[in-house]
């Protein structure tokens, strides 16, 4: 039989859909589209979620696409799999007349919004333009939601935050449509836009732009 080489696809569509998933979840939550009674539906898809982009982050790991499999990897623990089980727990704890204080979650989004800034030029320059306005979308949203859960900021700011996360899954979404139809038609079918940091070779979620 003849011998047949068989290479790795890249998972990061997936990823990006994921990732879209997720945050068309927290937009309905935070604009008061649905109620807190959803967070159980909601936690299944989370945890659906980690799941793919857990595989995601492992594979550009292993690929030595250090950005993409740390982004990856680290968004599948903290905006999926640890909120599915924030839900699960809340749920549990207003059944049993449990009260938690919600500032704990304040201050644990303290180094998530750091990460995520300090990982942010890296981003601004190693993913097209799509892929920047979702950085620039969740690196404002984000804080809001820490600030909101330390009681900084008034609970109405969250809609500001929940329409800042819908920007960026319609901006994510673009960008998995475009890395899956753009590398199977081998030319621009859905166009993605440079990078707005502007300096060297961009070798990180590649697509036809």
């Amino acid at each position: 039989m003849p011998e047949t080489n068989y290479k790795w696809s890249d998972p990061s569509p997936a990823g990006l859909m994921a990732l879209a998933v997720a945050l068309i979840g927290f937009f309905a939550l935070l604009t008061g589209k649905v109620d807190g009674s959803a967070g159980v539906i909601f936690a299944a898809w989370l945890i659906g979620g980690a799941f793919v982009h857990a595989l995601v982050g492992i594979f550009n790991l292993l690929q030595g696409k250090n950005l993409d499999g740390n982004m990856f990897t680290f968004f599948s623990a903290f905006l999926m799999l640890v909120p599915a089980l924030g839900f699960l727990v809340n749920v549990v704890g207003i059944q049993n007349g449990l009260e938690f204080d919600a500032r704990i979650s304040g201050y644990l989004w303290i180094p998530i919004v750091i990460t995520l800034w300090a990982w942010s030029p890296a981003l601004l320059k190693m993913t097209p333009l799509a892929f920047n306005i979702t950085v620039l979308s969740v690196d404002i949203a984000f804080p809001i939601v820490c600030l909101v859960n330390l009681g900084v900021i008034s609970p109405a700011s969250l809609t500001v935050a929940g329409y800042l996360h819908l920007i960026a899954a319609i901006m994510a979404m673009w960008l998995g449509a475009a890395a899956m139809l753009n590398t199977t038609f081998g030319k621009q079918v859905l166009p993605v836009g440079s990078p707005l940091i502007k300096s060297g070779e961009d070798k990180s979620m590649p697509v036809q732009s």
